[in-house]
């Protein structure tokens, strides 16, 4: 699931998402706009805070089929 669809699904904003993760509001937008891939520590976080819904894999874009 990507991370916009985390947020979306769960009504979280992108700035009490980031006071979760530890970084900026500014970072998590750039992450949910695919500006911006976090970093494997802050990857760890996410998959934490989002219960493993949100994988580094969704950061990346999917192989055509």
């Amino acid at each position: 699931m990507r991370l916009r669809e985390f947020l979306s699904e769960n009504e979280i904003s992108e700035a009490a998402f980031s006071a979760q993760v530890g970084v900026s509001q500014v970072a998590v937008h750039r992450y949910v706009a695919g500006q911006r891939t976090p970093s494997y520590e802050i990857m760890l976080k996410i998959m934490d805070i989002t219960g493993g819904e949100v994988t580094a894999n969704d950061f990346y874009p999917r192989a055509p089929a």
